[in-house]
């Protein structure tokens, strides 16, 4: 059984959002975000739930999940006060840097506005 940890929705795409895909990279940010900003986000909503998230929780993505596989030291703290997050979907065991959440290889999600951001955690 999966506990919801956090959610958030997206509300709009920055029109340069799209070009960190080829790096196999999403940048979120809540929406108000200063403009030169939010060009190269994803805006969410302030997100609802605590910022317990650790390795070993899920990202799901419009229903698509990705493990997380590493947390940067300063990478929830930004997510809780900016809705700031860098997720990178490398399955890297060790953060590239430290506002860097790092998931399981594979395709990143198209998103759009309206689609969702749940952290989960899986429990017995």
């Amino acid at each position: 059984m999966a506990k919801q940890i956090l959610e958030a929705g997206i509300v709009k795409i920055g029109a340069n959002a799209a070009d960190f895909l080829e790096e196999n990279m999403l940048i979120f940010f809540q929406e108000d975000v200063p403009p030169y900003l939010a060009d190269f986000c994803y805006l969410i909503r302030p997100s609802k739930g605590g910022y317990g998230i650790q390795v070993g929780d899920r990202l799901i993505l419009d229903g698509e999940s990705y493990p997380i596989t590493a947390i940067g030291d300063v990478a929830l703290e930004n997510f809780e006060k900016l809705g700031h997050l860098t997720v990178r979907f490398d399955g890297a065991a060790v953060p590239a840097q430290p506002g860097t959440m790092h998931v399981g290889k594979g395709a990143v999600p198209i998103l759009h506005a309206g689609s969702s951001v749940v952290f989960v955690r899986d429990e017995a």
